[in-house]
């Protein structure tokens, strides 16, 4: 499973870099394109529309096309996007090439979490945080080197070297054999077959084909099975989860896509100095993901969760009421390494609960974060436009308290679904 990981890990590294990309040079496409916030948020915002369609066509596509063939689909879009971007085509045309970059960069996400979550048992938690890693990386190396073209005049290359990267992965995934993991890279009935040949030939595929061979079974008796996919006392949990990633995407690129332009407001940096402070924070990211692992292991999902959702509340907190650049700048960081892990570690916590429908839970949740990142950025730029730094400031406050009373939420329906379960279980049959 190392080719996997690796590819993975590249692939993620893409994503990390399509995500900022357009945050990262905002300031510059205000004033070439003469338009206010809110417009250049519209941008963010059909980014995110694309990237909610991805997510949710992914599971049709995964069990029709196979899960290469949709990889490779979403790259393929991810390139053409980016590429697009540097030609510094019309602003409709940039809003069109937002929608397909979002498709791109959402439908491989999903699908390669989906596939980690899936095949690697009890290795898919350290391998989701690693993912997040490298996500992290490219959302930190990316304003690095937008700053740099900045300065140089160059910033439409930012674009270019997003699609230099995104069409190498799309190659990789072309061409690279993957080993035990080809088993699961074909559509529903491929895999179906692959996984019933494993067994005939007395193979163990471990805990991952377990997963699979259950999602198999529940698939082969829909009668048992609401329509939907869910019974009706995990809709609850569902839809929690739903809204907590909606409101967690939401408020981290709201953030990230507007936090050079708000350190600019805020502490009177310039363009460069700016962006740098969006490669601190993302730095602060991926240097959290690389203990997560490690750490849910000793506190456990739970713990972890609620722990990271209150820091992130006090560090925005603290952060509003600052305006002072190195302050500041030491709060971006706090906030970078309180946020870091929640994405990952709250996909596998929610994901526990639904073992037998990974990918539909999964694109699920990352489609509700796609739905949360097409809207709170276009609230965010809205209240810069008509309002103060320390209105959207005070708005990252709120959100990030909301998502602090979700997981609470979570945490407690958690415990009572697994609760009814067990009861459920220990009931004689007939």
């Amino acid at each position: 499973m190392r080719k996997l990981i690796i590819l993975g890990c590249l692939s993620y590294l893409a994503i990390g870099l399509g995500h900022v990309a357009v945050g990262a040079v905002m300031e510059q496409l205000v004033l070439n394109y003469r338009i206010n916030y809110e417009t250049g948020g519209q941008l963010i915002t059909n980014q995110f529309l694309g990237f909610l369609a991805g997510v949710l066509l992914a599971p049709w596509l995964i069990g029709n096309m196979g899960r290469r063939a949709s990889i490779v689909l979403a790259f393929v879009g991810f390139t053409v996007a980016e590429a697009g971007y540097t030609l510094e085509p019309g602003w409709w045309v940039m809003l069109v090439l937002a929608l397909i970059a979002g498709f791109g960069f959402g439908m491989g996400e999903a699908c390669i979490g989906a596939l980690v979550i899936d095949t690697l048992g009890d290795r898919k938690a350290s391998t989701m945080s690693l993912l997040e890693v490298f996500f992290g990386v490219g959302a930190f190396a990316l304003p690095a080197a937008a700053a740099w073209l900045i300065l140089r005049g160059h910033w439409l290359l930012t674009f270019g070297t997003v699609a230099v990267l995104a069409a190498v992965v799309l190659a990789l995934w072309l061409f690279t054999p993957l080993g035990e993991a080809e088993a699961h890279m074909g559509n529903r009935r491929q895999r179906e077959a692959a996984l019933a040949a494993g067994k005939e030939a007395g193979k163990d595929v471990g805990a991952a084909a377990e997963t699979a061979a259950a999602q198999i079974a529940a698939a082969a008796q829909p009668a048992k099975a609401p329509r939907f996919g869910y019974a009706r006392l995990d809709l609850r949990l569902l839809l929690l989860g739903a809204a907590f990633f909606a409101v967690y995407v939401g408020l981290e690129m709201s953030f990230a896509n507007y936090l050079p332009t708000i350190m600019g407001r805020k502490a009177g940096m310039s363009a460069s100095s700016a962006t740098i402070s969006l490669s601190l924070f993302w730095a602060a990211m991926s240097f959290g993901r690389l203990f997560v692992g490690r750490i849910t292991g000793r506190v456990g999902y739970r713990n972890f969760l609620l722990a990271c959702c209150v820091f992130t509340v006090a560090g925005f907190a603290v952060l509003s009421l600052l305006n002072e650049a190195v302050g500041a700048t030491v709060l971006i960081i706090a906030t970078g390494l309180s946020m870091a892990g929640i994405f990952a570690m709250a996909l596998v916590y929610l994901n526990e609960a639904f073992p037998d429908k990974v990918d539909r839970t999964t694109s699920i949740l990352i489609a509700c974060g796609g739905l949360g990142g097409a809207l709170l950025p276009k609230l965010t730029g809205w209240l810069l436009d008509a309002y103060d730094i320390s209105t959207a400031m005070w708005q990252f406050t709120g959100f990030a308290a909301v998502l602090l009373l979700l997981m609470g939420l979570i945490v407690g329906e958690q415990g009572r679904l697994r609760r009814r379960r067990k009861d459920m279980a220990a009931q004689p049959n007939g």
